[in-house]
């Protein structure tokens, strides 16, 4: 057969008009930094920003989602290989009649003495060998067959159905019935068929819904302890991932495997751990082009895209949980990416073989929860990105138009108020839309200028304080919100405990505070971390702060008993000013506002009085309905301290008064001391058990803990709490 002519001279102009084109991108490229050079140099040498450049809003780079050489989908950023990719398209197409046999035959033996001339030692390394440093447990199990790891047939169906209520409802990952037919193929096919990617996929399923039961439930349905089960499926998790060659040949379904592991695993691992996985996570994700919208790309079906999206906004809401944490800027700023969320459409409406994408939904459905943090994922990055640049009324507004939003879209469909995920789904957004309204006012609340804030501003603070440390402790200690209780306890809400602090450090002793004080007793305040993980040093501050709004409470509560005119009058501005925490809607079994009256005027009344006529100034009978002969009064006596009188402690008066409830919870009563919740708090503490209380501090006697630069401690703490 004759040589080929080569390209025809269309091509070959087309070529050249490339090259024209990245010519004068570069040098566009060279006075755009040549002009940010002479900007810098023209700034003042006494302008304290003169070494910064505001390069304006973060927007996605021009790009393009290709096939590589496995025909695996990824993404290619840079305008200089999208045009390359592009025209090599075009010329492969172009081309392909002059190709001959043997033109391939000398391409392909040029391209396999290329690869063998490249391997070196460490290039034979087994993926296993190379990915161990990285995985944990990889290089402790070795190379064995995954296959003894797996769970038994019988109890499969099992795992699967905690993990479709537990977990799935969460992060929408994976789609349920090709989960199903995998594991269907798993089961006439064994291990031996499987992917890596696939076995990945499956025991990141079973680790997931081990870590979202408690102890003794698994105990119970496995009669084995549950770290140890967990740690058998994350060997095999992570064996796999090695095997997949993760770091090297990123797929949907390995990222898939990975995002599920780590939503889990922030409830055992360190901090630290999760913010260094995450970050690799979000390169993984931007290599696979996940961070632009894949609708329209003629390389991804309509069921791609949408689980892309799934698998997009799960990173997000990822990244911002371990920028929190670590108080980092977000590896993912807004407006960095074109991805839309996830479609409001259950699993039963995609299917892989799909040509269109399908209707949305009206009203709930299996993804509504994973929607919910999307969204408030979503609006956290724009609040973050704008900073100080926006006003507080701006963002208050943005954030009451975002509360109607939600509540339009999620919560007004029906009376639904018997739904678990329901309930779930509404103390969720409610404590994500309290932090966010402390976040708004952060750039003031710890400056400074904070007894400048308004006392309307203030009580809001304190009212949505109250509201988000009430609503955490209801959904942790609430039977029927048990399958999620695994989302909640790893949250962190430092910033509303130093706030409510501050402000019943600062207060005269109304009812309300005295419930501030009791949400700050909660044993679910503070998730649990191991001793080795904490920096006594930098609790101090806080510590110091809890000490002194104790001894505040208790000089408070001795002053009332000694007046009880000004105790009327604090509690009847207390009744006109200050509003309800939402809490007391979302959970009135738990918050009653009465009961919470009621053990306020036992503290205050003294021993000998039978009647509210001091509070009342008319009957015997409180207004709210309470016959104050049959109040209990806990006993209490004055002592001095320190030259000042103080109120010796009464009964249980730090402790959270609780009587158990038909759904297996605890609600507040006025009376009752505190039980505890209905089930052993495992992953969480109260705030004095995790600061140590009973170990003494030495130094911060004298600092004046109100008018303390909280924000520079909370700065220095960043990655320590």
């Amino acid at each position: 057969m004759g040589s080929p002519s080569g390209p025809p001279p269309s091509q070959l102009k087309l070529l050249e008009r490339l090259v024209q084109e990245l010519s004068g991108e570069l040098e566009q490229a060279r006075a755009i930094s040549s002009a940010a050079a002479s900007q810098l140099r023209s700034l003042p040498s006494d302008n304290p920003s003169a070494d910064v450049v505001n390069p304006g809003p973060t927007t996605p780079q021009p790009g393009r989602i290709i096939l590589d050489d496995s025909d695996r989908v990824r993404y290619v950023s840079s305008t200089f290989w999208s045009h390359i990719d592009h025209e090599l398209d075009t010329l492969r197409a172009d081309t392909l009649g002059y190709e001959n046999d043997e033109t391939e035959g000398a391409f392909e033996g040029a391209q396999s003495r290329s690869k063998s001339s490249s391997f070196t030692a460490e290039a034979d390394r087994a993926s296993l060998d190379r990915h161990g440093f990285l995985l944990k447990q990889c290089l402790s199990y070795g190379s064995h067959d995954g296959s003894e790891l797996f769970p038994l047939a019988s109890q499969i169906p099992f795992l699967l159905e905690v993990y479709a209520e537990r977990v799935h409802s969460i992060i929408a990952l994976p789609h349920m019935p090709s989960l199903k037919k995998l594991l269907q193929h798993h089961r006439s096919a064994r291990t031996e068929s499987s992917s890596p990617g696939d076995e990945a996929l499956l025991f990141s399923v079973f680790y997931a819904a081990i870590c979202s039961l408690d102890e003794d439930e698994v105990t119970a349905s496995f009669n084995v302890s549950k770290n140890e089960l967990a740690l058998k499926y994350r060997i095999g998790l992570e064996h796999a991932l090695a095997k997949a060659d993760f770091l090297s040949n990123p797929t949907d379904i390995v990222i898939q495997a990975f995002v599920i592991f780590l939503a889990l695993a922030r409830r055992h691992d360190s901090p630290k751990y999760m913010w260094m996985m995450t970050g690799l996570i979000v390169r993984m994700a931007y290599y696979l082009g996940l961070h632009h919208d894949g609708a329209g790309s003629r390389h991804l079906t309509p069921f791609q895209v949408e689980m892309q999206r799934r698998v997009w906004w799960d990173i997000c809401v990822l990244d911002m949980r371990a920028t929190e944490d670590q108080g980092t800027e977000p590896a993912i700023p807004h407006g960095s990416y074109s991805t839309r969320l996830p479609s409001n459409i259950n699993d039963a409406d995609l299917w892989p073989d799909m040509e269109h994408s399908p209707m949305e939904h009206q009203g709930p459905t299996g993804v509504t929860l994973f929607r919910l943090c999307s969204r408030i994922t979503r609006h956290t990055q724009e609040m973050m990105a704008t900073g100080a640049s926006v006003s507080v009324e701006h963002q208050n507004r943005r954030l009451n138009d975002l509360r109607q939003d939600l509540e339009r879209e999620y919560f007004t469909s029906a009376d639904r108020s018997q739904d678990h995920a329901y309930l779930a789904a509404m103390g969720f957004m409610r404590i994500a839309l309290e932090r966010l309204t402390i976040m708004a006012f952060s750039p003031v609340l710890w400056s400074s200028t904070v007894e400048k804030l308004s006392v309307e501003t203030r009580t809001k603070l304190l009212v949505a304080a109250i509201g988000l440390m009430e609503h955490n402790h209801a959904l942790n200690s609430d039977a029927s919100c048990q399958p999620w209780r695994w989302v909640f306890q790893t949250q962190q809400h430092w910033h509303a405990i130093v706030y409510l602090l501050l402000e019943v450090s600062r207060r005269s002793w109304s009812s309300t505070i005295e419930r501030a004080w009791l949400a700050l007793q909660s044993p679910w305040l503070v998730p649990a971390r191991a001793s080795n993980d904490k920096n006594f040093t930098v609790l101090v501050p806080v510590k110091r702060l809890l000490a002194r709004a104790r001894k505040h409470r208790q000089h408070e509560l001795f002053r009332l008993r000694n007046d009880l005119d000004d105790a009327a009058k604090i509690e009847r501005e207390d009744q006109q000013q200050i509003p309800r925490p939402t809490s007391s809607t979302t959970f009135p079994a738990y918050f009653e506002d009465e009961a919470f009256r009621k053990r306020w005027q036992q503290l205050v009344l003294p021993v000998a009085a039978t009647t509210m006529g001091a509070f009342s100034g008319t009957s015997s009978t409180a207004s709210n309905g309470y016959d104050t002969a049959n109040l209990e009064v806990n006993p209490c006596s004055s002592a001095h301290v320190d030259g000042a009188q103080e109120t010796a402690p009464l009964p249980h008066d730090d402790q959270l008064p609780c009587t158990a409830t038909s759904n297996g919870g605890a609600h507040f009563s006025a009376s009752e001391p505190w039980q505890g919740p209905s089930v052993d708090v495992i992953d969480s503490s109260s705030l004095d058990t995790y600061l140590g209380m009973d170990t003494e501090v030495d130094f911060m006697n004298d600092v004046d803990l109100l008018n303390f630069d909280w924000n520079s401690w909370f700065e220095s703490a960043k990655g320590t709490l």
